[in-house]
Formats: C-alpha cells, sequence, structure tokens
C-alpha cells in the first residue's frame, strides 16, 4: 500500500496488482506465497473483522484505533494462525482466547493500551507518562494452548498480576522481546528463569521503567532506562541474602553502583555473615553481638559497600592496617557507624597517615565516620592527646564529632584540656633537689670540720678528735 496526505489526514491507497479488498479496512495480500495472508489498516469499528473469510491464516492489524479487542472478533477465523498487531491502539480484553484454536504466534509491534492501571489510578495508561504503555493480561494468553510464539516489539509493556506474568504462557511457547521496555516488579524475577530455560529470548536492549511519582531520590536512584536482564541478575543475587537479614534493592545509580541494602538489624549475630549479594552498597548490622568487624576486611562479597552501620554492638578493637588497606582500595566513598560499641581507642595514627596521603594525591573518596556512644579512655595520656588533633583535624569525616565524649567524666574530647592533664606543672622540690641539698649540707659539715680541726692544731698543737683515738693511726 502506499499513503497520500490530504489536508492534514493520511490516507492510503492500495495497489490492485497485489492485494484485493475484502473491506472498508481490510484486504488480501495475494502477491504473498500464503494465500490467506490478509492485511487490516486503520480499523475504527470489528465488523470489518466478522467480514473477514475462515480461510484467514495470518492477520496483519495495522494503526488500529479499537477500543477493545475480543476472542469473539476473531474467532470465526478457524484457521488464523499468526496474529500480527502493529502500531495499533490495543485492548485484548480479558475472555477466552483459547476459542481460536489454530492460532499458534502473537506479534505485538509498536501496541499500546488506554486500559487503566488499578494500582495506580484510573486514568489512562498513556496520559501519566511521556511514552504510551502497552497492558497485558496474562489470562488472556493463559488459554491458548496452540500459542507458540509471542513476540514483543518496539512495546513499553506493563504486565497485570505481574507474579504470574510471562510465566502463564503454555509450557510450549516461547517470548521473544526484541525491542522497547518492561516496567520493573519483583514479581518479574521469574523471566531471568524462563530466559536460561530458553523459554524466552529477551534482548539486551531491553530496559525497564517505573511508575508513580518522581523524586529527587528515584531520579537519581531509578531503574528507568537500566538493562532489565542485568536488573534481574541483581535481583536474583539477592537469593545470598543471609537467612537472618533481609536484602532490598531500592534502585540503580549506575549498574555497578546498586542502592541494594542488607539489613541485619537485631539478628543476634556474633560474627559477620560469610555471604552477602556482592554488589551490596549498604549493611547494617545493628543491635548484634559482634566484638570485631574483621572479617569485613577480608571477605571479597564486602568489597562494594559504602554504608556499614555497626552501632550497638559490643566492638572494642578495630585494625588500622586491615581498616586502611580496605579503604584504600575504594572507588567510591564509604561511611562506618560505631556508635555505642565499646571502643577506648582507634587507629588513630593508621587513619591520620592515611589522610594525609590522601590529601596531598587528591583522592576525593574519604572515609566518614559515628564515633560517639563509646567509652573513650581519656586517662590514656599516650591515646587522648593525639584523638583529639584526629577529630579536630578530620571533623568533616567524623559525623558527630560534638558527640564524642570522655567516658570517665562525660566531658566532650573537644573541652578536656589534655595537655594539662596529661603534663602537669612540675613540683618545687625535685627528688634530685632533696638529695642535692642533702649532699651540700654534708660536704658543707665536713669542710666546717675540716676547718675546725686545722685552726686547732696551729694554735694549740692538738691533733683532731679522731686521729687521737684511732689506734692505727
Amino acid at each position: 500500500s502506499s499513503s497520500r496526505n490530504y489536508g492534514g489526514r493520511r490516507r492510503y491507497s492500495l495497489s490492485t496488482a497485489t492485494q484485493l479488498r475484502v473491506n472498508d479496512s481490510c484486504v488480501q495480500n495475494t502477491s504473498s506465497a500464503s494465500e490467506g495472508e490478509y492485511s487490516c489498516i486503520g480499523l475504527l469499528s470489528p465488523s470489518s473483522l466478522s467480514k473477514l473469510p475462515p480461510s484467514v491464516v495470518n492477520l496483519t492489524i495495522t494503526r488500529s484505533n479499537l477500543t477493545a479487542l475480543h476472542s469473539s472478533h476473531l474467532q470465526h477465523l478457524t484457521n488464523l494462525h499468526r496474529l500480527s498487531i502493529r502500531d495499533s491502539l490495543l485492548v485484548m480484553r480479558n475472555d477466552t482466547w483459547g476459542a481460536i484454536p489454530e492460532i499458534s504466534v502473537i506479534s505485538l509491534d509498536g501496541c499500546w493500551s488506554n486500559l487503566p492501571d488499578d494500582r495506580h489510578s484510573n486514568a489512562p495508561m498513556n496520559t501519566r507518562s511521556d511514552r504510551p504503555h502497552l497492558v497485558l493480561i496474562p489470562k488472556v494468553w493463559s488459554g491458548m494452548d496452540s500459542l507458540r510464539r509471542l513476540e514483543l516489539s518496539k512495546c513499553n509493556v506493563i504486565v497485570r498480576d505481574a507474579e504470574v506474568g510471562f510465566s502463564a504462557l503454555p509450557p510450549n511457547c516461547k517470548l521473544v522481546f526484541t525491542e522497547g521496555s518492561l516496567e520493573c516488579q519483583s514479581s518479574h524475577d521469574y523471566l531471568l528463569g524462563m530466559v536460561e530455560a530458553g523459554r524466552a529470548d529477551v534482548s539486551k536492549n531491553i530496559t525497564c521503567f517505573t511508575l508513580g511519582d518522581i523524586s529527587m531520590f528515584n531520579t537519581y536512584y531509578t531503574f528507568n532506562d537500566k538493562p532489565l536482564l542485568d536488573v534481574l541478575k541483581l535481583r536474583k543475587s539477592m537469593e545470598l541474602c543471609p537467612s537472618k537479614c533481609s536484602c532490598v534493592l531500592l534502585g540503580i545509580r549506575s549498574m555497578d553502583r546498586p542502592l541494594l541494602s542488607v539489613n541485619c538489624t537485631n539478628a543476634g549475630l556474633t560474627r559477620l555473615p560469610d555471604r552477602i549479594p556482592p554488589l551490596a552498597s549498604t549493611l547494617v548490622m545493628s543491635n548484634n553481638k559482634l566484638s570485631n568487624m574483621d572479617a569485613l576486611f577480608s571477605n571479597r562479597h564486602y568489597s562494594r559497600l559504602a554504608n556499614c552501620d555497626f552501632s550497638d554492638n559490643f566492638i572494642s578493637n578495630i585494625n588500622g592496617t586491615a581498616l586502611v588497606s580496605y579503604i584504600s582500595s575504594r572507588s567510591h566513598d564509604i561511611k562506618f557507624v560505631l556508635r555505642n560499641n565499646n571502643l577506648t581507642t582507634f587507629p588513630v595514627w593508621e587513619l591520620s597517615s592515611f589522610y594525609s596521603r590522601s590529601h596531598r594525591s587528591g583522592k576525593k573518596h574519604l572515609p566518614a565516620f559515628e564515633l560517639s556512644g563509646n567509652p573513650w579512655d581519656c586517662h590514656n595520656c599516650s591515646f587522648s592527646p593525639y584523638f583529639k588533633t584526629f577529630v579536630y583535624d578530620n571533623m568533616f569525616h567524623i559525623k558527630d564529632y560534638a558527640e564524642v565524649r570522655c567516658d570517665n567524666t562525660g566531658e566532650r574530647i573537644f573541652h578536656t584540656d589534655f595537655d594539662r592533664q596529661c603534663n602537669p606543672p612540675p613540683s618545687l622540690l625535685l627528688p634530685i633537689d632533696v638529695l642535692n641539698i642533702f649532699m651540700a649540707l654534708v660536704l658543707s659539715l665536713l669542710l666546717a670540720d675540716f676547718a675546725y680541726n686545722f685552726y686547732q692544731y696551729r694554735t694549740h698543737g692538738k691533733l683532731p678528735w679522731i686521729v687521737r683515738h684511732c689506734k692505727i693511726c
């Protein structure tokens, strides 16, 4: 067929050499190798379909504006093998499509629907987004036992009853999705299994989209336009979620930076789980019984974390060398929440050296900490003054620096005078001074005695007392 534009309206003319008009909308493609191939362009009424002969094998509906397509409109086409619908407003109503016994291929290309989505509002789907959507109802194809292939192209698909979804296709039917997008729901996780089993062929170009209110958060971490198969693989990785924890995929900034949270709060854990989803970005271990976090630095499953919450545990020591080695390999920011543990000291020397090197080299991704609520030992003068300096110098990285307090006094680290506490003023007399004074007195007495004896000897010829009484002398 060819088209001409008349006053802004496009009309279609048919080449009589290759096509035979059946009615005002449908023609038979006589040049086709198959005599049963028919095309319907610009359908306005289902009556045009009812006039098609039962010999139709392949039917192509293009640019249709039918508000509803029922199986009854095609039920008389007992030989219909392939149904193709292109660039059309399509609503496949939920009725007995299995009444068309021979249909084996349904091809939907560039189709959209005005079927309302009850989960959000009663407004037509195409009025709530800048892209038209195709709403599919699994019950439509679940009764088509003869269906062997469902083809989707250039369609943005929403599947009602997503938990059933494409898994309701007959066992021998294959889904072929070559171009377009699918509304991303966790209920579609079964689709990856269909791909692995060969029951679905989903192109890598198929992307996700989401409906709902747009906010700064879900614009920054969004599923929109992310590769569908990669999103499904991310969700499949959540099978590694520890048994006492919950894992949630909230969004995706980039495929290597998903917002994937592992929450193990109040799980009674005494050590870190051996495995978590490898691309997890947030680990929440608050209110457990952890005594250390060493496994965090050596387990490869924890290599992508950006937020680590270890608050309200029993951690008393942190390996500074392992900590610096762990954060040195980061290509993104990382935050450690260590509030309300049993820390009395902190690896200030290792971290101070790391921060200094990072500032000199221009490294942008530096670790942040929350340290309040720990029993910091301010009597330890080999640690406390350096800890105060570390907190002061890195207050932009110590998020709760103003609440870091000494355990013994409750005084804020910032307000504690460690110079006075660790370097008290000297007393008036030191022990060495007392010894020197005593020795000076003894020496003075000896000199005085010598002078007296010398005077007695020269004046009276009298020898000293010790000489007179010394028998040896």
